[in-house]
């Protein structure tokens, strides 16, 4: 398949290995919930929007019935959040889940509102690369982080070694992404007012964060940070609330980055085949909590010609928009 700008033959993404091993992968085996955010949360802006684009699926093609089972069973598993309340979510294999980050901030109590509104999370160095062997809670919320914090300092160690060593040869530039000053670290609102309509959302990715400063000057550490996290955004997650897509090639989904997290569900077998593609577009501006707006009036009903599910022979086009709300202007 040809890639816009590449040459032909190219392919995208890395080997199966790069998503461990059955017991630790988010694709295959048991799996387990990571909610996020996309981003680098370093030098970049989060993306405004993310789409993906299924090319081929286990589940086959869609088109055949409604919408994620092509006409044939819709085989699924039960993801349990394992922290005592009993609650699960049911997902069809190989799924990825979302939940609206609107619903966190709508649903808090009036002094945990004034807490988060007055609230900076800032983000870790590299957090990808330091975070990269930390495990998650089964809720998919809080990443454990024994391990990862010990990765984080060796891969300081490599980065500062390297730099000596790239210094000493004569050889190529270091990757701008070690050599990076640390006036490129991410400090962003815990809330995020949507650039189009205003809404508020609770935005943070726990698994990226180092701290929060609250209004006062306070400095939640990492695991106090991570815990508190989990309290306020733990009721947005509630099985009823979230959607997890079944795919099948030729569905595309493209999601609201600022006011959505999502997550894989896991549950493909070793010896399946999915072939995923994953566009985000930079962000161009920082998220920032901005003075509430009067409420918008509610957009026009949709036309029964142009509803968000539309099925052609072979394909399958969704679009999940956060809370059901019609983006009508998308800044970039």
């Amino acid at each position: 398949m040809a890639h816009h700008g590449l040459p032909a033959g190219t392919r995208l993404g890395g080997a199966r290995r790069a998503y461990g091993a059955d017991a630790g992968s988010q694709v295959l085996g048991g799996g387990s919930l990571q909610w996020h955010i996309d981003g680098a949360f370093y030098e970049k802006h989060p993306p405004r929007c993310s789409h993906m684009f299924c090319v081929e699926s286990p589940l086959g093609t869609g088109g055949g019935g409604p919408l994620g089972t092509g006409g044939g069973p819709l085989l699924t598993r039960d993801v349990a959040f394992g922290d005592g309340t009993g609650e699960a979510l049911r997902c069809p294999l190989g799924s990825t889940a979302f939940c609206s980050m609107r619903v966190a901030y709508d649903g808090l109590a009036a002094a945990d509102r004034l807490a988060v509104e007055g609230a900076t999370v800032h983000y870790i160095r590299h957090p990808f690369l330091a975070m990269r062997d930390a495990g998650t809670t089964p809720n998919g919320l809080v990443p454990v982080v024994v391990v990862a914090e010990a990765v984080a300092a060796e891969a300081k160690e490599e980065e500062e070694e390297g730099a000596k060593e790239g210094a000493s040869d004569g050889g190529e530039a270091l990757p701008e992404y070690i050599t990076a000053s640390e006036s490129a670290l991410t400090s962003l609102p815990m809330v995020w007012s949507h650039p189009t309509t205003g809404r508020r959302a609770l935005m943070v990715h726990t698994r990226c964060m180092g701290s929060i400063t609250l209004r006062d000057g306070t400095v939640l550490g990492a695991q106090a940070a991570r815990d508190w996290c989990e309290r306020l955004m733990r009721p947005a997650i509630r099985p009823a609330l979230c959607y997890a897509h079944p795919w099948r090639a030729g569905d595309l989904i493209i999601w609201d980055n600022h006011a959505v997290l999502h997550s894989a569900t896991g549950g493909l077998a070793t010896d399946s085949r999915r072939v995923m593609h994953l566009c985000s577009l930079d962000g161009t501006f920082a998220p920032e909590l901005r003075p509430e707006q009067q409420p918008q009036p509610p957009p026009p009903p949709l036309s029964p010609r142009a509803p968000l599910v539309i099925q052609q022979p072979g394909m399958a086009f969704a679009i999940f928009v956060a809370a059901a709300t019609l983006i009508k202007e998308l800044r970039l």
